[in-house]
């Protein structure tokens, strides 16, 4: 109670504990619990007690939903300073006008059978490797050549509402790739929920999800990089990410090492099943990736918070997906590169907004690409595709992102990447003028020996 109390929004249901319940309450008005808390160095409950009429002493019994096994006075900082009248469940509270009283209460232990949930593991199509261990890191192969680290992983996740998964053989494939599989659910099921553990490849992923005529849209996560950060000023926007978090792993696996300090995740996700639906239809985004799905019997519907979960001084800001920005360079002239390797990897490519072309530069570095817009454009961020496609080897390590408004001017660093190993990169910053940018790769990939710049795309926007 030092905290508002959120509330949540439940269908109708018959429940078990009446139509009224409560943990405690007070049978005196003008004695009004005014804060209720876990002890911070006991497994006591704190409770705090005002008067109110301010008129004469009162007296109530502040009544628990156990029996209190021992009850003492306390001060504000929770140290013991007298003793406390109970009896069975009911706490005796004796107080002055206006005066405050803190009590320390310790419930019994009461042994609470809780019915098994019924659960039944959703048999799964596997067709990729996302797990790799350390002696086999190059059979991974996630995203780019990266992969979960099979070692930290367990053979099941047990998220924290009880739900169970079980993950596929680490030595095999273990992902399902959304291209818009149908999955059969059991015949006769008789389950009303399903959830899922997933994480997209790329950037955070919108998708729809399918279970027989209802659809429901998900955002599913990265599966690393930053689940929140701080916003600093003028540089980068501040976000925290909705979603549930199932899995942590603090490293990755290349082809070549581990990846210290890559956290990777997977994050679960639920939906209702449709009474008389027989089967669920994955999205066609092959940047999701899903790893378990666990088939539920809960007995009460899903409830849903009536107000903000927890409050924070985010603004509201565009989204960081950039897939539907317009890329200027596609209306820019290219004016200068470093080199080209052949016709088929010219760096005209690095811009046509294909996934299969790229420019490729086997000269010596640094490699550059240049562009005019004809004038001066507001830019706030650009997006940079490697090729970990053909390895994660192959990810640019080093590259900046230059501008200025005339030929005659220094090149200015608009944005750094240093010691990079992801393969596709979205980057903001600070709002700023330019005619003229450049692309310039000063090592090309994640070992210094190689030397050849491989961009599939390059935007700004």
């Amino acid at each position: 109670m030092n905290q508002p109390i959120k509330a949540f929004n439940s269908p109708k249901h018959a429940g078990k504990l009446g139509k009224e319940f409560a943990f405690v309450r007070s049978d005196n008005d003008q004695v009004v619990i005014k804060a209720l808390k876990k002890a911070e160095v006991s497994d006591e409950y704190v409770v705090r007690v005002y008067e109110t009429g301010g008129k004469e002493a009162q007296k109530a019994a502040i009544t628990f939903a156990g029996e209190i096994e021992n009850a003492v006075l306390a001060d504000g900082t929770e140290k013991t300073i007298g003793t406390a009248d109970f009896n069975k469940n009911q706490l005796n509270v004796s107080i002055k006008p206006y005066n405050i009283q803190t009590f320390k209460v310790k419930l019994k232990k009461k042994d609470i059978v809780v019915p098994a949930m019924k659960y039944e593991y959703l048999p799964l199509t596997y067709d990729r490797k996302c797990f790799s261990w350390n002696e086999f890191r190059h059979e991974g192969n996630f995203e780019s050549g990266y992969s979960y680290a099979a070692e930290l992983l367990p053979d099941s996740i047990l998220t924290a509402n009880g739900i169970s998964f079980r993950l596929g053989e680490k030595e095999v494939a273990n992902g399902v790739t959304c291209k818009g599989n149908v999955i059969q659910l059991p015949a006769g099921n008789t389950y009303n929920r399903i959830y899922f553990l997933a994480a997209s490849t790329s950037t955070d992923a919108t998708a729809t999800f399918n279970i027989g005529n209802a659809a429901q849209e998900i955002t599913v996560p990265s599966y690393t990089g930053f689940i929140g950060q701080w916003g600093h000023l003028g540089h980068t926007e501040g976000f925290l990410k909705d979603a549930e978090i199932a899995y942590v792993g603090t490293h990755r696996h290349s082809s070549q090492k581990d990846e210290a300090y890559e956290f990777t995740y997977m994050f679960k996700f639920g939906m209702d099943i449709p009474k008389g639906a027989t089967t669920i239809t994955l999205p066609d985004n092959p940047n999701i990736v899903v790893f378990a799905m666990t088939l539920v019997n809960e007995e009460y519907p899903s409830v849903t918070p009536a107000s903000e979960l927890f409050r924070t001084a985010l603004q509201a800001t565009e989204t960081a997906n950039t897939s539907a920005k317009v890329n200027l360079l596609k209306e820019a002239k290219l004016i200068k590169c470093s080199g080209e390797v052949n016709k088929e990897e010219q760096a005209q490519f690095a811009i046509d907004g294909d996934l299969e072309t790229k420019w490729c530069d086997t000269s010596k570095a640094p490699n550059f690409i240049d562009f005019d817009f004809g004038k001066e454009q507001e830019i706030r961020g650009w997006k940079l595709v490697n090729a970990g496609s053909e390895g994660s080897s192959f990810i640019t390590s080093d590259c900046f992102l230059q501008g200025r408004n005339n030929p005659n001017e220094e090149w200015k660093t608009i944005d750094a990447l240093i010691d990079n190993h992801k393969n596709t990169v979205i980057r903001q910053f600070k709002p700023a003028s330019y005619r003229y940018v450049r692309l310039l790769v000063t090592q090309s990939t994640q070992d210094n020996g190689l030397n050849a710049a491989r961009i599939y795309e390059l935007e700004v926007y």
